[in-house]
């Protein structure tokens, strides 16, 4: 749970020494605030220059050459004279936060840190040394330190396109070059950055005319179909960051003209098509990418955001051929293509985001389907991926598993996700096993699960708040009927859509029972899978799923309201058992 230590009188008298180079004096017990969150910790304070503090920090118990100093990046202004420091990459534990102000006065406090919740598929299968990042998924390890030779950057609004880290310059020459370095690398997000947007300034009838903007304030506007849409704010500095990429896949490039900001940093690519049904956008995308499926060599990259506030605002992140990948206390909006995306990757973890509704303001594609984005997060042709502890604020194609009927993944699991006020896709799934337990679904527009192309969803403990369809089922040609399991779910209103009467959704009246569809294509080790200890967290003795924190589906709610989502000073954590 979140801490607080109020230091009595008699403890500040004692505490008036000397203190390492400083010469301290105690201040006030309410000068300071602590608290723990996953993994990590933080304090707030008192100051007027905090920015000249000095932060220390050590495991409780421990002795006083265990101090270590925060990097000077994590303290930092929180408002008219307070401070703050938030101290990722902790283990589980008590820990003395030591704070020298800038006027040389010292605070103590304590916070206690919990562990994260690493169940799901992106951790499975790693409980023998030399097995795939059996060490941690991303850039720490499962203890939530950072692993051997880690390196450590910084990004903020200022200093996006000029922090430094080897010899690249710029958060996106760092990304993009990320296969090059071979150690762990953490990148921290502080705060929101943002970047420029693009906006259908006219048509000419023949023409698009598009123009790098500073974006618009939230209200209604039409998209290019004549619908008008209550789109959120897509408001920026008005400073591109440098190495987005910018994709615009027309028939005839002579259809679009283009208009860029002075001294702007943004590329524009055009790409043919000789069906004008296939054109598309794909803008403002950070594109982190591997050599291939022969070489995975873009690995262990954790991207975190730092504290509360930390955002991506108008950009996406897009992964291929990786592994090893973690997604971490970051929210996302007003993003004109994905939020995430991954594709041809193993080892992805998303958890502890807010999904919030994209905008696209110059969407030409021919379904015109684009307005809010594309998806929140979509996840195509992977291998173990866990999204976990996420908020989907009214997101509108939320996330997609599969981008066609071809498209095989396997092993994917969604636990303890809040979905609120979404269109459709609490996840669109195709050629896939997915675990879904835990989550709460509350007014949905569409649907929740939609099972196609052989899919095999386990739902397992979910809330269904929802008027709408909690499951659909597809026939995808020669590519079979999707299948649902359900036990465990609370529905509200229990509505799903088989047209086909393929009886391929079970509700099952207890864990163990197994299915047998026959109007479908599943690969052997995707069918029962929920049953099988050998490729799922199940537990062959007790007949139970094997992760940290199963709850009841009556219990969901409350639990997932509270906790999921970014971290929030007014959130009382506590230890997931």
């Amino acid at each position: 749970m979140k801490i607080f230590k109020r230091l009595t009188a008699a403890v500040l008298a004692a505490a008036m020494t000397v203190c390492g180079l400083y010469s301290c004096t105690a201040a006030a017990a309410e000068d300071i605030s602590s608290g723990g969150w996953y993994n990590a910790a933080y304090a707030v304070w008192k100051d007027d220059n905090p920015e000249a503090a000095v932060v220390r920090y050590k495991p409780v118990g421990s002795s006083d050459l265990s101090y270590k100093t925060a990097d000077k990046e994590l303290v930092r202004k929180a408002a008219d004279g307070e401070g703050r420091v938030d101290i990722p990459g902790l283990a589980a534990g008590s820990y003395d936060i030591e704070i020298i102000k800038s006027d040389k006065t010292k605070l103590s406090t304590t916070a206690v840190v919990f562990d994260e919740d690493r169940s799901g598929y992106a951790h499975f299968g790693r409980t023998e040394p030399g097995t795939p990042y059996y060490y941690g998924v991303g850039a720490y390890k499962d203890d939530g330190t950072p692993k051997k030779n880690a390196k450590i950057v910084y990004v903020t609004e200022e200093t996006k396109n000029t922090v430094k880290f080897d010899r690249y310059t710029g958060i996106g020459e760092i990304l993009t070059n990320a296969k090059y370095i071979k150690d762990p690398l953490i990148v921290r997000i502080v705060g929101e950055i943002d970047t420029t947007a693009w906006e259908l300034t006219g048509y000419d009838g023949k023409r698009y005319f598009i123009s790098e903007t500073t974006g618009l304030e939230a209200g209604t506007y039409k998209d290019l179909a004549g619908k008008e849409h209550d789109y959120p704010d897509t408001v920026n500095s008005g400073v591109a960051i440098d190495g987005l990429s910018n994709r615009f896949t027309v028939h005839d490039p002579n259809i679009l003209q283009i208009k860029k900001l002075p001294n702007s940093v943004s590329d524009v690519i055009f790409q043919k098509t000789d069906d004008p049904e296939k054109e598309d956008t794909a803008i403002n995308m950070m594109n982190l990418r591997g050599d291939g499926k022969d070489n995975y060599n873009l690995s262990e990259i954790t991207i975190e955001g730092v504290g509360p506030g930390a955002a991506l605002k108008n950009w996406g992140l897009s992964f291929r051929y990786c592994e090893s990948i973690e997604i971490k206390n970051l929210s996302f909006g007003s993003n004109p293509e994905d939020a995430v995306n991954a594709q041809n990757a193993n080892y992805v973890w998303v958890h502890r985001c807010t999904f919030n509704r994209g905008a696209n303001h110059c969407d030409i594609t021919f379904e015109k389907d684009k307005y809010f984005g594309d998806g929140s997060m979509d996840m195509n042709e992977n291998r173990n991926i866990t999204a976990s502890y996420n908020k989907f604020d009214h997101t509108r194609k939320t996330s997609l598993n599969g981008g066609g009927d071809s498209t095989q993944q396997f092993n994917y699991t969604y636990h303890h996700n809040y979905f609120v006020g979404g269109g459709s896709r609490h996840p669109l799934t195709r050629f896939v096993n997915l675990h879904m337990y835990n989550n709460y679904f509350k007014d949905i527009d569409s649907y929740c699960i939609s099972a196609r192309a052989s899919a095999w969803v386990f739902s397992e403990a979910n809330n269904y708040d929802i008027e709408s369809n909690a499951f659909v089922i597809h026939n995808n040609a020669d590519k079979g009927y999707g299948t649902i399991k359900s036990y465990g779910d609370v529905f509200k209103d229990y509505k799903y859509e088989d047209k086909d009467e393929t009886g391929n959704i079970h509700l099952a009246e207890s864990r163990t029972e197994t299915y047998s569809p026959t109007n479908t294509n599943h690969p052997e080790e995707t069918r029962n899978f929920d049953t099988k200890s050998d490729v799922f967290y199940y537990n062959d003795s007790t007949g139970t799923t094997d992760v940290k924190n199963l709850l009841s589906a009556e219990d969901v709610p409350e639990y997932t309201m509270t906790y999921s989502g970014t971290f929030s000073d007014g959130t009382v954590y506590t230890e997931i058992k």
